[in-house]
């Protein structure tokens, strides 16, 4: 498209196997910025946007990424991310920095239920749980035995001693 890409020309275009498909299916323009499903990806006023992925029948919302938002998913209808995983393990969103890979965690984890935030060492350092089912959410002291209250509750804590002993703050 021009408005993105000027009088330039794509880097690299795969389209459909006849060329007559309503979408390329990857395309990268010369300025490296790629695009799955459409031939006109979106980016920032700053040029700061890499991945932009149209869903399947998906429609151009006509909005430009958030600066810095190296991935935009755009649809037509939800437009989402999913983590499959064993039973026994996570799908986990992790965030660092040019000190430390991992800072801190939000993940879902299926022996219990429940979705957890966690500071830097993944699964060891609890600071809030909410029940997957809703009715419980957890914050306190780092991986505290309170976190695995599942009763309808909101239990604030700075205790470490256990579920419904110690000093609740609420």
């Amino acid at each position: 498209s021009s408005s993105v890409l000027g009088n330039n020309y794509p880097l690299l275009r795969i389209d459909h196997e006849t060329a007559t498909g309503a979408k390329p299916i990857l395309f990268v323009s010369g300025s490296g910025l790629v695009a799955i499903g459409t031939d006109s990806p979106r980016t920032d006023s700053g040029d700061t946007n890499r991945l932009h992925i149209l869903g399947e029948g998906g429609a151009d919302q006509g909005q430009d990424p958030v600066v810095n938002a190296v991935l935009m998913l755009e649809n037509n209808s939800h437009a989402g991310i999913q983590f499959m995983t064993p039973n026994t393990e996570s799908g986990f969103i992790c965030w660092g920095d040019a000190d430390a890979a991992r800072r801190a965690h939000f993940y879902y984890h299926n022996s219990g239920d429940r979705f957890f935030f966690d500071g830097p060492v993944f699964g060891t350092t609890n600071v809030m749980s909410i029940l997957g089912a809703g009715d419980s959410v957890n914050i306190g002291s780092s991986n505290a035995a309170n976190m695995d209250s599942n009763k309808a509750n909101l239990h604030i804590s700075s205790s470490t001693h256990g579920v419904n002993k110690g000093g609740p703050v609420l």
